[in-house]
């Protein structure tokens, strides 16, 4: 394993004990390395780790440009996919709504035209929806959540399914469509009656 690998481990080490700062200088110093290098693949995942160290730290703006820097460095899709849904989650917590329903949208598509696993795009496509439910634009939000659907059935998680079908009733009875989001609502408690409370459990800890 050659040095920026070893920064790189040190740093996932360290950030999993919640040593922020050991981890942080570990990623810098792999940053540095790439850079010597010149290999922008590798600066990019070290500016993402850095990222998402001090985002765990609540520098919410330094974790925000770190990432915008990173979004200069390569153009791979599931990275540039995962970028774009950390930038929703600081701006969630900044409190711009509307700015982290772009950011979870465009997350959505990168991370569905490279075809990543459906439980990856069902996860983004849930957030996306969430995020367009709480601006009151719910064909939008119904899109998304028909998008985390079809990815959950895939892969039969059906407490995650349940969940989302819930999701999509409540924006269609706030678009008066009451009709449907009753049958969508049978269909969730179909799903619900043949599980049992552990299967819950587990999905959602």
């Amino acid at each position: 394993m050659d040095t920026y690998g070893r920064f790189i481990n040190v740093g996932i080490e360290n950030f999993q004990r919640s040593n922020y700062q050991k981890a942080l200088l570990a990623f810098k110093f792999a940053h540095h390395k790439a850079l010597v290098k010149g290999d922008q693949k590798s600066q990019q995942k070290a500016l993402v780790n850095i990222a998402v160290v001090l985002s765990a730290m609540d520098s919410l703006d330094s974790a925000k440009s770190y990432l915008s820097d990173a979004l200069d460095c390569d153009e791979d899709p599931m990275t540039t996919g995962f970028i774009h849904s950390m930038l929703g989650i600081i701006q969630q917590k900044f409190g711009g709504k509307s700015e982290s329903a772009k950011e979870y949208a465009m997350a959505v598509g990168l991370l569905n035209s490279d075809q990543s696993s459906p439980d990856v795009i069902a996860r983004e496509a849930l957030r996306a929806g969430l995020a367009h439910m709480q601006l009151s634009k719910y064909a939008r939000a119904i899109s998304s959540f028909d998008l985390a659907i079809e990815q959950y059935s895939k892969n039969e998680k059906l407490p995650m399914l349940a969940l989302v079908l819930c999701k999509k009733a409540k924006c269609l009875v706030a678009s008066d469509s009451v009709q449907q989001a009753t049958q969508i609502c049978q269909e969730s408690l179909d799903i619900c009656k043949g599980m049992k409370q552990d299967d819950f459990a587990c999905e959602f800890e």
